[in-house]
């Protein structure tokens, strides 16, 4: 998809074409940078602290994650204003309120990765004082944003296996893997990217 297909749909009012290059742009790569200001001002645009429709929310979600992946790729920038309000958005959302709103922010934090230092400050923080569950009570951002911390430093992951962050994570691959084995070990399989973890801990 090129720079002209993105651009019509960022500019377009209709929430459905904005979701769609959101989520497209999550694998458009470095040159894609060209639709971050368009991207976080459609962001901005949303107010995530009255109640958004699901395409709103869905927006954001990807936003998120596209904006991460996309600076990412160039390099984070701590001189680049444009980085920083990448940074500041995925933040934003992460510490929302709302679980099921925040959580697209917590896995933006892992797409953006380190540098800043502060991803992975924050997703230590949400990892060990986090009390955010989502309405069935089942699942938490702490959980989340551990999973994202293994992600971008498997180092901190180990250090805070023994929470209950890491522990309600682990307990879930282990549930995951036993009711889809098949899946849990493909190519995108929570055991293909947490097998690590649990070998790491089965060590200690």
């Amino acid at each position: 998809m090129d720079t002209e297909w993105f651009t019509s749909r960022l500019a377009s009012t209709d929430r459905r074409s904005q979701w769609w290059a959101a989520v497209q742009l999550m694998n458009a790569g470095p040159e894609s940078s060209v639709h971050l200001f368009r991207l976080l001002d459609i962001c901005d645009g949303i107010d995530i602290d009255s109640d958004v429709s699901e395409l709103e929310h869905w927006i954001t979600f990807y936003a998120a994650r596209a904006s991460g992946r996309i600076v990412q790729s160039i390099g984070y920038d701590v001189g680049n204003q444009l980085h920083k309000r990448v940074f500041d958005w995925i933040e934003r959302l992460a510490l929302h309120r709302n679980p099921e709103r925040a959580i697209g922010g917590i896995w933006g934090l892992a797409d953006l990765g380190t540098p800043p230092a502060a991803t992975v400050d924050l997703l230590v923080e949400l990892t060990l004082t986090d009390t955010r569950r989502d309405p069935t009570g089942e699942h938490t951002a702490r959980s989340v944003a551990f999973r994202m911390l293994a992600r971008i430093d498997r180092t901190a992951a180990v250090r805070y296996a023994d929470t209950d962050a890491g522990r309600e994570f682990i307990a879930n691959v282990r549930r995951w893997s036993e009711d889809n084995p098949e899946r849990a070990t493909g190519p995108n399989g929570i055991l293909t990217e947490a097998g690590w973890l649990i070998a790491e801990i089965g060590e200690q």
